[in-house]
């Protein structure tokens, strides 16, 4: 769990100064994760405070209920005192009687079915609390006093008649408090106060989702926290190293599951291939070094930890005993820490420690694959990564020990070792970026099948720097981030169209458009939508449900006798093999050509594109084989169908007695047709005839029409298909189909002439 926020500590130290009468209630913060360690957001979460005294499992004094409501980023914030009292009363709590910890448990459902999130010991609120006690400590009954002057007057302004022995007592007993009250606010100094989150990056968050603190100290913005992600910015997975993992050569990182210490504060443990991500060493100031960290941070060089060891010793207020040298303190957090004996070191009196905001925690490292080396293990050590080779295969690191009052550069660290990440924000000499978030929106849903939908997004602004990446990522669950699946649509400003395939039928989908700039990665609003239920579908390829050309465009199947058929009309504008076919309206014998009959009132998807058969044979020759051979325009792994295995389609399902009308087995062209887009006709078995009740095989004939000499016709009347037999050298076999047709007619066709295409698998 997060400690206290900066802001509360800035108001308990005006209060106490001021001597006026503190809030009986403060602020906290934590990030939500439910027990799959998934961010609980924009949700309404069941809280139980406690404040235990003396200990981690000491007496409660106080409890109470609330519930919270996360924002996007999974993050609530309580008023702990304002919530419904189950036990205590808050302003009866007696902080100068500590030490006093704070429980926190949760019902991510809402409820009270609370689960212990986590407990951790409260340093600045009670002292701000207590500070309230010492200042308003003199009652006005000199009684209240430690050995209080006898035999004062009851006259109010009366000190003429208090001895000199008397007065000097009650001076005394005054100092003492003061005093008091100054050791106090001692540890809320402005030294102190001044641990605030970088105002230009209060938190960043990784691809994974994981959110981070981030600190300002000097001119540098850290994180605040250790990294913990499992993916490069790119959403590249980084291979998980398990215990006994040691490579020269092979990214890897490594969870220490048995640490004491939360995952959210000691992180992942990474060797230095993984952290470089194969970037070659630096020790510039920026490192220039990406590496394992979110977009817009770097990996640290050398002479940036130097930056920030220099920061550190050159401030009274981060050393310890006098020495420049003793910032280890300042660096480490106040949790978790082996105990040591040393003057200056972490692990004495850890509670005074972290006067920077650094908050370093003893993760250990993974030496030679092992994590168990006691000396270099959890709770002894925190090890950091930078950007530098010493001498290959060494690389520097930053090592905090226990039992040391200052930090130690290793110079012969191995590369194949697993340490910890800490990130440092991109940013100018002028101390910060220009550049920020891009923005982008959502479109919705359409074009849903059982196993597809095309959604898309729009880059508004891209934040002062080149929208490198942009697509949706999408998920069954909330809040999909790139991460997990993901479309990749180009780079740049402006509307973008993303391809969904392989979903699953009667499933319900979160989407949201992303785009990645230099500094990181943002979303749109999320959309959801639900695929078709597998029966809208009847007939899908049990081996084939889909099939994508070349330019991304996703068909769906359909199964007829043994034959597995695209249920939709070619779209594509490249062959298999990248080759571009050209868009023309010469109608040419020689040259292959698509044309779109843009104004129809079929969609793309239902009207597809027309070709000559030049364009669909691909330089293929005439085959009357079945198969044919003849793959020509189709998409890898399917073929144009010969016209004997047209015959074999129109021969199964007239050979069926379902698809027959009127009990005639050779009028079958209403079980071929769609249900929408003919035009009417009044002839029984006709397809123009009753549509709804059209389309029984499943094969989704619309009438796409053909373009010939005369121009483009048969939009709503007609609609052709060629094959891969032809009839001489200027003619092809095709099929036709017509609003007034009953059965699928077989022509032939001049190959100059565009029809429609339909692919047959293997």
């Amino acid at each position: 769990m997060r400690r206290l926020f900066t802001t509360f500590l800035l108001c308990c130290l005006f209060v106490t100064i001021a001597f006026a009468q503190a809030p009986e209630k403060f602020t906290y913060q934590a990030v939500v994760r439910n027990a799959n360690n998934t961010l609980v957001a924009s949700s309404q979460v069941g809280v139980r405070v406690s404040i235990l005294q003396g200990s981690t499992s000491g007496s409660a004094v106080y409890v109470e209920t609330q519930t919270a409501t996360t924002n996007a980023n999974g993050l609530m914030t309580l008023s702990i005192g304002g919530g419904s009292v189950q036990q205590g009363t808050f302003a009866n709590i007696d902080w100068a009687n500590g030490p006093f910890f704070l429980k926190i448990e949760t019902d991510p459902n809402g409820g009270s079915n609370y689960s212990v999130t986590g407990t951790e010991q409260l340093l600045s609120v009670p002292y701000a609390l207590y500070s309230k006690e010492a200042g308003n400590g003199f009652s006005g009954d000199y009684n209240d006093l430690t050995n209080a002057p006898q035999n004062v007057s009851v006259f109010t302004n009366d000190a003429d008649y208090i001895t000199n022995a008397q007065l000097t007592a009650l001076l005394s007993n005054l100092n003492n408090r003061i005093d008091s009250l100054g050791t106090v606010l001692g540890m809320i100094t402005p030294e102190n106060i001044d641990v605030m989150s970088c105002p230009e990056a209060p938190t960043l968050t990784d691809v994974d989702g994981n959110i981070y603190r981030t600190v300002k100290i000097g001119n540098q913005c850290w994180m605040r926290d250790n990294l913990r992600t499992e993916h490069y910015s790119n959403g590249t997975a980084i291979p998980y190293g398990a215990s006994g993992t040691s490579s020269t050569t092979v990214s890897y990182y490594y969870n220490q599951t048995g640490s004491a210490i939360p995952l959210e504060e000691r992180g992942y443990l990474y060797n230095w291939h993984a952290v470089m991500h194969g970037a070659s060493s630096s020790n510039a100031v920026p490192s220039g070094v990406q590496g394992v960290c979110p977009a817009g941070w770097h990996v640290p060089s050398y002479a940036e930890w130097e930056i920030l060891f220099d920061y550190l010793g050159n401030h009274a207020q981060y050393i310890c005993g006098a020495d420049t040298q003793y910032i280890a303190k300042a660096m480490a957090s106040t949790i978790g820490w082996e105990s040591s004996p040393y003057n200056c070191s972490p692990g004495l009196t850890p509670s005074t420690n972290n006067t920077s905001g650094f908050e370093a925690v003893p993760a250990g490292s993974c030496i030679n694959g092992d994590f168990s080396y006691a000396e270099f293990g959890s709770l002894y050590m925190a090890h950091f990564w930078s950007s530098t080779i010493e001498s290959s295969p060494d690389a520097y690191s930053c090592n905090l020990s226990h039992s040391s009052p200052g930090l130690h550069w290793k110079h012969s660290w191995g590369i194949d070792d697993g340490f910890s990440v800490r990130c440092v924000r991109d940013e100018t000499s002028g101390g910060s970026t220009s550049a920020v978030l891009p923005t982008v929106t959502t479109t919705a849903a359409s074009n849903i099948t059982e196993t597809t939908a095309v959604l898309g997004g729009v880059v508004t602004a891209d934040g002062g720097a080149g929208i490198t990446m942009r697509g949706v990522c999408y998920s069954t669950s909330a809040n999909p981030t790139i991460s997990g699946l993901h479309t990749s649509d180009g780079a740049g400003m402006g509307a973008f169209t993303s391809n969904l395939t392989g979903l699953t039928a009667s499933t319900t989908y979160y989407v949201r458009a992303y785009a990645t700039n230099s500094v990181g990665t943002s979303y749109g609003t999320e959309v959801t939508f639900t695929t078709q239920p597998a029966s809208s579908l009847s007939g899908t390829c049990p081996e084939a449900p889909t099939v994508t050309d070349y330019d991304g465009n996703v068909y769906n199947t359909v199964q007829i006798g043994n034959q597995c058929w695209m249920r939709e009309n070619l779209r594509t504008t490249h062959y298999a093999d990248g080759t571009p076919i050209p868009a023309d309206t010469s109608v040419s014998a020689t040259s292959p050509y698509y044309f779109d009959y843009s104004t129809s009132s079929l969609s793309l998807s239902e009207r597809g594109y027309l070709y000559n058969w030049i364009a669909a044979m691909h330089g293929a020759s005439s085959s009357t084989a079945v198969p044919s051979g003849v793959q020509g325009i189709c998409p890898t792994g399917w073929h144009l169908p010969s016209d004997a295995e047209w015959t074999a389609l129109t021969d199964y399902v007239g050979g069926q007695s379902q698809y027959w009308c009127s009990g005639n087995s050779t009028y079958t062209a209403k079980a071929l047709a769609s249900t929408t887009g003919w035009d009417n006709c009044s002839d029984a078995c006709a397809v123009g005839n009753d549509q709804s009740s059209n389309n029984a095989t499943g094969f989704s004939i619309f009438p796409a029409g053909d373009y010939y000499v005369g121009g483009y016709s048969g939009s709503g009347s007609d609609t052709y298909f060629w094959t891969a037999t032809e009839t001489s050298a200027d003619n092809a076999k095709f099929r036709s189909l017509g609003n007034i047709s009953t059965f699928l007619l077989p022509y032939n066709r001049f190959k100059s002439n565009g029809v429609s295409v339909r692919c047959l698998r293997d």
